[in-house]
């Protein structure tokens, strides 16, 4: 594939210039989780779908993140045909996909973060499920554990 089959760039080359924006700066960390390990958590179908399409917006179509700076985190495969294809088109031009375990997850947010430099932009993006509880937010990983997720008391911040 040759930069002449991609989309024309929605944000005009020389206006990222202008800003001093440089895509090859930036990094992005998609993650989409539609499968659990755990089967007491309900399957996100589109999760998947919704980490990819983001990617590759971001990287084909706006063209403001190098495929090659792009982490797919990712816990099932993509439903729709044209994810499916955006997934292939961005695995062939450089994007890493990775499982999206907590760990990984949290390693992949560090290194990301330290990829994009100071003229380009840091994308995290996670199609999940998540918690709130007690004013604190939590995202669900692949291999998170239904059981193991407990509220906790907000004044003695241990498990009721």
């Amino acid at each position: 594939m040759t930069t002449t089959d991609l989309p024309s760039p929605r944000v005009p080359a020389d206006v990222l210039e202008a800003e001093g924006f440089d895509p090859a700066e930036s990094a992005g960390l998609f993650v989409g989780i539609s499968r659990f390990d755990d089967p007491r958590f309900d399957q996100i179908p589109f999760a998947v779908d919704d980490a990819v399409d983001l990617a590759s917006l971001f990287a084909h179509e706006l063209r403001l993140i190098s495929p090659e700076k792009i982490v797919l985190g990712l816990a099932g495969e993509p439903h729709k045909p044209e994810s499916v294809e955006r997934l292939r088109r961005l695995l062939d031009a450089g994007a890493r996909r990775e499982k999206a375990h907590q760990t990984d997850i949290y390693a992949h947010l560090d290194a990301q973060r330290l990829a994009a430099g100071r003229a380009g932009l840091f994308v995290a993006a996670i199609a999940t499920h998540g918690f709130s509880d007690q004013g604190d937010d939590f995202l669900v990983a692949a291999n998170s554990l239904k059981r193991r997720i407990v509220l906790l008391d907000a004044r003695s911040r241990r498990p009721r």
